[in-house]
C-alpha cells in the first residue's frame, strides 16, 4: 500500500469559511501566478489534469472538478461560483490533479520536488458545514470532554456515511450561549512523521475551510514546506492568517 501525506494550510479560526465569491477569487489569483491551471493559457493541457467525470459533466472542463454532498460534476469558474453560492451551508470539495508536473507547466506549491520525474499531486479546497475534526496516527484528538467557555459540553458526532472529508465532526457553536467556538486554540499532541517525536502544539485539523496539497505516494524529502507565494496568496486574498499540517496516512 505504501505511506502518503498531506498538507493541510488552514485558516487560524477553525469556524472560518469564505463566500463564493471569495473562493473564486482566490482561484483566478492561484491561476494567474501558475499554481493551478488555467484553461486559457496556451500551456493548458487537459489531459494533464484529467479526472473521472460524471457523464452529464459539462463539456467546458477548465481543469477542475466538485463534489457536492453526492453531487458530482465539472464546469467552468462562474458555474462553479453559482454552485457554491447555492450550496453554502453545504459540504464541497473542489480537485484539480496534476498527473505531470512537468508537462501541466505549473509552479509546485511546495518548496522541495520528489526525485522521479513525473510528479504528480492534486490540490482541493474544502468547505465543511460543521467542523471536521480529524486524527490519524499522528494527530492525536483532544483531550475530553470538550467544553465551551460558558462551561457546556461540545459533543463530537461521527461522520455520516455519505460525507465527503470521511472525518468526525464538532458543532460550529455552542448549543448554550451559541458563541462561535475556535477549536484551532486548543492544546493537542502531534507526532513528527518522520522521527515519532511528540509535538505539542494546538488546533489538531479542524476547520470549516482549507487547502490541501495531495501528494499521494510521492512524498518530498523531510523539512518540505509549503512556498511562502502560495501561503501568502491565501492569507491574502482571503484576509486571514493560516497555519499548516501535513499528516501522513
Amino acid at each position: 500500500m505504501g505511506v502518503e501525506s498531506k498538507f493541510y494550510i488552514l485558516p487560524d479560526h477553525s469556524g472560518f469559511r469564505p463566500s463564493a465569491a471569495q473562493v473564486r477569487e482566490l482561484i483566478a489569483r492561484f491561476r494567474a501566478v501558475s499554481y493551478l491551471c488555467d484553461p486559457h493559457a496556451p500551456s493548458f493541457a487537459p489531459a494533464v489534469h484529467q479526472c473521472r467525470l460524471p457523464p452529464d459533466a459539462s463539456a467546458d472542463f477548465e481543469g477542475f472538478r466538485w463534489q457536492i454532498g453526492r453531487e458530482k460534476g465539472a464546469g467552468t469558474l462562474p458555474e462553479l461560483e453559482k454552485r457554491l453560492s447555492q450550496y453554502a451551508d453545504s459540504d464541497i470539495r473542489l480537485r484539480w490533479r496534476t498527473s505531470d508536473l512537468a508537462k501541466s507547466g505549473l509552479k509546485y506549491p511546495l518548496s522541495n520536488l520528489p526525485a522521479p520525474d513525473e510528479v504528480y499531486y492534486d490540490v482541493e479546497i474544502h468547505l465543511a458545514s460543521d467542523t471536521v475534526y480529524q486524527t490519524s496516527e499522528i494527530i492525536e484528538p483532544f483531550a475530553e470532554p470538550l467544553h465551551c467557555d460558558c462551561g457546556a459540553t461540545l459533543a463530537c458526532q461521527d461522520s455520516a456515511d455519505h460525507d465527503i472529508f470521511c472525518s468526525e465532526r464538532l458543532p460550529n457553536d455552542c448549543s448554550a450561549c451559541l458563541k462561535a467556538t475556535d477549536y484551532s486554540k486548543l492544546p493537542m499532541t502531534f507526532r513528527d512523521g518522520w522521527t515519532g517525536e511528540e509535538i505539542q502544539g494546538s488546533g489538531g485539523l479542524t476547520y470549516r475551510f482549507c487547502v490541501v496539497i495531495d501528494c499521494g505516494k510521492m512524498i518530498p524529502e523531510q523539512g518540505t514546506i509549503v512556498v511562502p507565494e502560495f501561503r501568502h496568496i491565501i492569507e491574502q486574498c482571503l484576509q486571514c492568517h493560516t497555519r499548516v499540517v501535513q499528516d501522513f496516512d
